[in-house]
Formats: structure tokens, sequence, C-alpha cells
């Protein structure tokens, strides 16, 4: 399922008022009102600017502000300063935590879900309603943690109280159940009476709306995000998620065009929309907006951006609207290998396949591995190709029916056929081993998320 994240309700919220700051100096309670109103009057870049410096400072109010502008764009950034703002007595800090680590338990990681959750509890504990809705998203990604009755008795209990918030999470615990057309009417009440408020509330309709066919509602709700951003209810972070749900390839009938009328809205003042414009113009060539994407993409790539430059190496290695070059390609590759799962993946092809010289097994293995274990679904199927198919090495059924289990565990299903193919030809002590390896290896990638360190893994050779 996908778990929502609202970033921020709007600037005038998540900016926390001066009569709540205690702990300024005078000159920090100056430069604190200077950048609230830059914020407030949209100023968002220069304004960001201004709070980083007192959130360096340690000052933790300007470190939840912050952390709310670049969550999207740098969650680990973020994530550091509302740790530092709650080590400074903050209690906010426990609702943003709490959400950001849903964001992250997206990927079915339970150790982000366990932090999340126990963020969500202490926020709850001081009446904090707000991460309702994400205790509801870990209740139902996460079955086996048994929230389903925490969750609703959390939502019934803040619905007596009469909380906006548990009245929206009601509306994402039926979404998340997959009841979105059985509650539609009262999915489409709630929200139109919360939607200044709960920027959720967008996608949930314009949803509804297009299941039952009503293009001029869907119209009027993206008309409606226009004036609420206008009207500063909405920040930038906020239409940016919600374009990357109307804008994804994945959706029965995703909103194009739409999307590029929010993006094109909020990139003058927000330049991380310019990339979800790129992202658009990329998925959808039919647009033809090639040069723009360049454009973007160059630019991106200047100011140290490396999903454009993962983005602009893909473009030359396939070719996409230009003749496939991998040679121009694999510098860019090269220069981002340490944070691209993707850019690995391409070289370990590129290595393995022989596409530019000879194949090179060694830094083959070394670079889809990386890509496998950092999520790239692909990877695994390509070392399964590699060593039951001696793609520049001599062919390995353990080391190959390991990877293709390891594919298929992780939701692959071109590798079924493979993985009966390599079976046929293995003895039992060959499917021991294998099964062995696999272990080994899911373990490597469990610590890998908890620990950001790979251990528990047996080398792997390319040689006899």
């Amino acid at each position: 399922m996908c778990l929502t994240y609202k970033i921020m309700k709007q600037i005038r919220v998540a900016v926390i008022g001066l009569c709540a700051v205690t702990a300024l100096t005078g000159c920090e309670v100056a430069d604190y009102r200077h950048a609230k109103v830059s914020l407030t009057q949209g100023d968002i870049q220069g304004g960001l600017a201004e709070m980083t410096i007192l959130a360096d400072r340690g000052v933790p109010e300007a470190q939840l502000v912050v952390g709310d502008l670049i969550v999207d764009t740098d969650p680990v950034q973020a994530e550091k300063y509302y740790l530092e703002a709650e080590q400074r007595g903050e209690f906010k800090a426990n609702g943003r935590l709490a959400k950001l680590y849903s964001m992250r338990a997206e990927n079915f990681n339970e150790v982000d879900a366990q932090k999340s959750l126990e963020h969500i509890r202490k926020a709850i504990a001081i009446g904090d309603d707000s991460v309702l809705s994400n205790l509801v998203e870990l209740a139902v990604a996460f079955p086996a943690l048994g929230l389903e009755s925490e969750a609703q008795e959390a939502i019934d209990k803040y619905k007596r109280v009469g909380s906006t918030n548990a009245q929206y999470s009601e509306v994402v615990w039926w979404q998340a159940q997959g009841l979105t057309e059985q509650h539609a009417d009262a999915i489409e009440a709630t929200c139109l009476k919360l939607i200044d408020i709960e920027t959720g509330c967008f996608q949930a309709l314009i949803n509804i709306y297009q299941i039952k066919n009503q293009p001029a509602d869907v119209e009027k709700t993206v008309d409606r995000a226009i004036t609420n951003y206008n009207k500063k209810l909405m920040t930038p972070a906020s239409v940016v998620t919600l374009v990357r749900w109307m804008s994804n390839p994945d959706r029965k009938a995703p909103l194009t065009n739409e999307s590029l009328k929010l993006l094109e809205m909020v990139s003058p003042n927000w330049s991380p929309a310019n990339f979800e414009i790129a992202k658009i113009l990329y998925n959808n060539p039919s647009l033809q907006r090639s040069q723009q994407l360049d454009d973007i993409l160059k630019k991106e790539h200047e100011q140290g951006n490396w999903r454009a430059t993962e983005m602009q190496a893909q473009i030359i290695y396939f070719g996409k609207n230009r003749v496939p070059d991998p040679k121009n390609a694999l510098p860019l590759l090269l220069s981002i290998k340490d944070k691209s799962p993707v850019a690995n993946y391409l070289l370990g092809i590129i290595y393995r396949d022989a596409i530019l010289s000879d194949a090179d097994p060694s830094s083959a293995l070394e670079h889809l591995l990386i890509a496998a274990r950092f999520g790239y679904l692909k990877g695994d199927l390509a070392l399964a190709q590699m060593f039951s198919q001696a793609k520049g090495t001599i062919p390995n059924p353990v080391y190959a029916y390991s990877f293709a289990s390891l594919a298929a565990a992780n939701g692959s299903t071109s590798v079924q056929q493979l993985q009966t193919d390599i079976a046929a030809g293995m003895s039992s002590a060959d499917k021991a081993a294998a099964e062995k390896l696999f272990l080994q290896e899911q373990n490597a990638r469990l610590a890998l998320k908890r620990d950001h360190a790979i251990c528990c893994v047996t080398t792997l050779n390319t040689t006899p």
C-alpha cells in the first residue's frame, strides 16, 4: 500500500508562532521573525536559508521548520534536525519523526515501522493527534504489529471530541482497507469540509471523482489546490506530494497535464519542483518536450542533484529520444555510483555484457550486488543470469539459484522460468548450499536497513 506523508499542512501552521519561542536570544528572535515573514510571503528559498542558520545554531523551533521544508528532498538531514530538536525538549518533534519513519516504512522496512510507532505513541500521549493517520497506515501495512484495535480506539477517542485529524484518519483507514468506493460519499463529505487543513484530501477527492467518472469535479479540485497554494494554505512540498500521486504512471488514469500545471505554478519559488517536472517529461515522451527535459537536467546536474545526473545517464544509455550511447553515459554513472543503485546496476550490465570492452566479471559482481542490496529489483535477476548463463564468468548454479530466489522473494515475476531451469540441473547438496547463501544474503540486507552496513555475507567468487 502507499503510505501518505503530510509534510506540512500549511506554512502558517508549521512555522511556530513567535509567542511560543521562549529560548531565543534577542538577535535570534529578530532573525526568526524575519525568516518567518519571508516564508509567509512566499520567499521559500530565502526563508529557508535564514531558518537554516538558526537551525544550525541549535534553535529547536527553527530545526522543525527547516526539517519540514527539506524533508521531501533531504530526509536524512531533516531527520537530524528533528532528532536534535527532540533532544532539546521540543515535543512537537515526535510527530515529525513519526511521519518521517512512516514515509520510509512505505518500503516495508520494519525497523523504521517500529521507530515510527515509538514516536506515534509519544505524540499521542501528549495529545498530538496529528499522527493518527500514520498509526492507521502502519496498522494496515504491518498487520503483524497488531495495531488495528489501537488505531480504531484512537480514532474513536479523538472523534468524540471533534478532532479533524481523527475524521481525516478515518478516511485514510477506509482507503487503506480498500473501502474507498463503499464509503465514497462519506469520504467526499469529510474531505470537502477538511480540504483547507488536510492536504491529503485533494488526493482522496480526485480519486473518488475519477472513480465516479466526474472529470469536471477533478478539474475543480485541481483548481482548488491552486487557490489554496496562492492563499498559503498549501506548501510547495505538499503540492509536490500531491503531484507525485497524480502523475504516477502506475495509476490507472495519471493526470499528466494537471500535474505539470501545478508544478509550473510552484517551481518559481520552489526549485525542487523543477526535477519533478523533469520526471514527468521523462515518463511521457509523447509530450515532445525533450529539449525542456534536457535543460532542466543540465541545470539540476550542475547544482549537484545526483538524481538528475542519474536520469541524464539513463537517457544517454538507453537512447531515449536519441541514439543509445553507453560510452558517454559511463562517466555520469561512475560519478554517482556511491549514491545510485540504478547507476550500479547499469555499470554491472556494462561490465557483465562487455558492452564497451572485455567482460569484467569482478566489477560486474561488485556493482550488481550494490544495486541489489540497496533495493534495485533488477539487480538480483541480472546476477542470476550472470551465473546461470555464464555471462562474463563460469556457470555457478548455487549462486544463480540463490539470486533467482532473492529476485522472486522481492516480487520479480520474470525470474520464475529461470529459477525452474536452474533448479532442474541441481543436486540436493547444491540446493542446500543455495538456500544457505540465500538466507545469508537476506540477513545482510536486513542488517543494511538496520545499521547501514553489510554483514554476515559469504564472499562470492567469479573465477574457479
